[in-house]
């Protein structure tokens, strides 16, 4: 499958893990919500010492399994970012945010990882945003499509093509405000690519929005995923 279909839209678009942890989860264990049965996710989750590393794209499981952690290990203060492709419930994902915002979570993306469209978003979420060098960033359009259900002809409409004061633009716009401080990072983000595609950021775009909150950041932070996250990462960037 070609992997820019299966990308979110940073104003929207693996494999799936039961997870099982109890509250006292020794670390570099795979965690889960206390007293969860059976929690079915696309995202992956470790703990390491006050880090909590993710893998994988985010979906409606994804804030009870990172919430549920947190709670079960209330030292944990980052979310360490490493292959994660982007969102399909983008309403839990950016509501994820505002919550891990509210708890003053720290963020970081590791050297080599990637990070495109809804990742992105969450990424935002973090107080203090730490970019390792080598990390790549991905950012493209949303696109609003219909169907032939009003009579109409069935067509596409990518986010660029609104005028800024369409209602379609409060979702990721309004979010990325209140994580920024403005809509500027929003309008790059869905001019810098069509949905059908991506942006890979430069370092000087990264500082230019301020994404790292301290710049680009040497490594620090080795993946605990192995080959899992070799093969994420080489599906999110379309490599063999």
């Amino acid at each position: 499958m070609n992997r820019l279909r299966r990308i979110g839209c940073l104003a929207s678009v693996g494999c799936v893990l039961a997870c099982h942890a109890s509250p006292t989860a020794p670390a570099g264990a795979p965690a889960a919500p206390p007293d969860a049965e059976e929690t079915q996710s696309r995202t992956q989750v470790v703990v390491e010492g006050d880090a909590l590393f993710l893998l994988g794209t985010f979906d409606s499981e994804t804030p009870a399994l990172i919430e549920g952690a947190l709670e079960a290990t209330p030292d944990i203060d980052t979310l360490v970012f490493t292959a994660n492709g982007g969102s399909v419930d983008d309403d839990a994902t950016l509501a994820l945010g505002r919550r891990l915002r509210a708890r003053g979570i720290r963020t970081r993306v590791v050297a080599d990882g990637v990070i495109a469209s809804g990742g992105v978003s969450l990424f935002l979420s973090g107080t203090e945003r730490v970019v390792e060098r080598g990390a790549k960033i991905g950012v493209h359009s949303w696109q609003h499509c219909w169907g032939d259900a009003d009579g109409q002809e069935p067509g596409c409409r990518q986010a660029m093509d609104h005028p800024r004061d369409d209602p379609g633009h409060a979702l990721h716009g309004e979010y990325t405000a209140q994580m920024l401080g403005s809509r500027d990072f929003y309008w790059f983000a869905i001019e810098a690519s069509p949905s059908d595609s991506i942006h890979w950021m430069t370092d000087a775009e990264i500082e230019r929005f301020g994404l790292s909150t301290g710049g680009i950041a040497d490594a620090s932070s080795p993946t605990p995923f192995g080959e899992a996250f070799t093969r994420e990462r080489a599906d999110v960037l379309g490599e063999d």
